[in-house]
């Protein structure tokens, strides 16, 4: 009885050695720049086709990125449309510059091997910052479906890419306190608006408030200050210019002036002299207490909508990725990004940035708080005047500081010969032949069985008896031990041996 239940503890401690190791494999690697994807292009070299892969090949792009442990945003979930994409801060995009097929094991059978020359835009700067021609191998596939031949290849160049550590820490999150937007310090004169208790001052709320249009969509946004100027959310404007319709239907052309598109918060600076004297919003000066009223504005899903007002509260404090937000469950759309988050005293205390969509996901939405959304931007607010820096056409966004990475090209994947056995694995060329995660695994299982292994041979030596049932299972836990020991031991050579 006594030799049983050691048999179960043990059993149980080696269960939970297990997990631990597949469960530390499996922990999301550290906080990431967010890498959406633009398109792949199709360009041999040599000829005169150019052509565009199609959408699905965007989608099966990002969910690779995210298998293999990256920030893609983008397509996130198909059935209820929900895309962050247009929050990236890197684009990756790519050209199909090789592309070479021989018959393989069979008349029905290919083995291809292709290059993508790979550049990645940072999206602040609209500069290429990174390129790198990666080329990948696939072998005995079938000729049919050409689009799944595709895939396996684009996949087998991502392999490649994602193993350049240049690319991998180009990705690396910028700590806060390092970061520096590049502009110069600016003031701006404050809103000099009273206090105004919701919901009795909704009306003055909303005249406030702005609908953003740019050419690829729209958003919404509010008056801050008392010179006219306008913030939204960075992703609603990812044009230098952009339309601001008022409430009571005006509309004034507006230029981006200061931009942040890691924090998500843009400043707007509307063209004509009559925009001084528009209502504005006062900004919260203090952090707003979990379980207080918040009211969203903004234009949910339609522009025929625009100016609509959910009331909600604060559910909490979150710092995601380096970046501070406010949760809320007030009703929040895709047209509400950039509008404000409205305090019960009618102050403006975040921007609304973006929430969580899924078919058991209510109610979670997030909102960039204005004290670090304006030091992002070098903006604070004063009662006495606005700086020339912020009025005078010379306030574009900083000029890109960060230098190209141009890695090596990879080496030209060999053909199998013809009479040599064939993979029919996807392979990828790179600076490694082995993720370190799959090395991780298998050193860490190979030691939990070889010191299970070793743990059931003392067992077996610990508690021998010369009862005929007990010899039997004694001699039991004894080749188990073996088994370990030798498992184990093999499996962390393996590990080792890797290249």
């Amino acid at each position: 009885m006594v030799g049983r239940r050691r048999l179960g503890l043990l059993t149980r401690v080696i269960l939970l050695c297990v997990c631990y190791a597949l469960g530390a494999s499996a922990q999301p690697s550290s906080a990431q720049k967010r890498l959406g994807f633009s398109n792949l292009v199709f360009r041999p070299a040599g000829g005169d086709r150019v052509g565009l892969a199609d959408e699905d090949f965007r989608v099966h792009i990002l969910e690779e990125l995210r298998r293999r442990g990256f920030n893609a945003v983008g397509a996130e979930n198909l059935v209820f449309g929900s895309d962050h994409g247009q929050s990236a801060q890197l684009l990756l995009g790519g050209t199909v510059t090789e592309l070479e097929c021989q018959q393989a094991s069979s008349p029905e059978k290919l083995d291809c091997r292709m290059g993508i020359e790979w550049q990645v835009l940072d999206v602040d700067t609209d500069k290429v910052v990174y390129k790198l021609l990666s080329r990948g191998l696939v072998v005995d596939v079938p000729r049919e479906p050409v689009a799944s031949l595709g895939k396996r290849l684009v996949f087998a160049n991502l392999e490649s890419l994602s193993k350049h550590p240049r690319f991998a820490k180009l990705l690396e999150a910028e700590a806060t306190a390092a970061r520096s937007s590049g502009y110069a310090k600016a003031t701006l004169r404050s809103c000099r608006a009273g206090a105004r208790a919701m919901p009795a001052a909704s009306e003055q709320v909303l005249d406030a408030t702005v609908v953003v249009q740019t050419s690829g969509g729209f958003g919404s946004g509010f008056v801050l200050g008392a010179d006219g100027f306008v913030v939204t959310a960075a992703h609603v404007v990812p044009e230098s210019s952009a339309t601001v319709k008022l409430h009571d239907g005006r509309e004034f052309p507006a230029t981006v002036i200061r931009v942040d598109r890691r924090i998500d918060i843009a400043l707007l600076r509307l063209s004509k002299p009559e925009a001084l004297s528009l209502p504005c919003l006062p900004v919260r000066g203090t952090p707003v207490a979990v379980g207080s009223d918040v009211y969203a504005i903004g234009a949910p899903t339609s522009r025929d909508l625009s100016f609509s007002l959910a009331r909600g509260i604060v559910s909490g404090v979150r710092l995601l990725q380096g970046v501070q937000y406010l949760q809320t469950d007030a009703a929040v759309n895709s047209g509400n990004s950039g509008g404000p988050l409205v305090t019960g005293a009618g102050e403006a205390a975040a921007i609304v940035s973006f929430k969580l969509v899924g078919a058991s996901v209510e109610g979670v939405a997030f909102g960039v708080p204005l004290g670090p959304g304006l030091n992002a931007l070098g903006v604070s607010l004063a009662e006495g005047f606005t700086s020339p820096e912020l009025s005078s056409a010379g306030a574009a966004p900083p000029a890109a500081r960060r230098k190209l990475v141009q890695d090596p090209s990879d080496p030209q994947p060999a053909f199998p010969s013809a009479a040599a056995a064939r993979d029919t694995s996807v392979q990828g060329t790179g600076s490694r032949s082995t993720a370190p995660e799959v090395r991780r695994v298998l050193f860490g299982l190979g030691g939990t069985l070889a010191a299970a292994g070793i743990a059931f041979l003392v067992v077996h030596y610990a508690a021998q008896s010369t009862a005929p049932d007990a010899v039997d299972r004694s001699n039991k836990i004894r080749n188990w031990g073996i088994g370990g020991v030798v498992i184990g031991g093999a499996m962390i050579g393996v590990s080792i041996a890797l290249p």
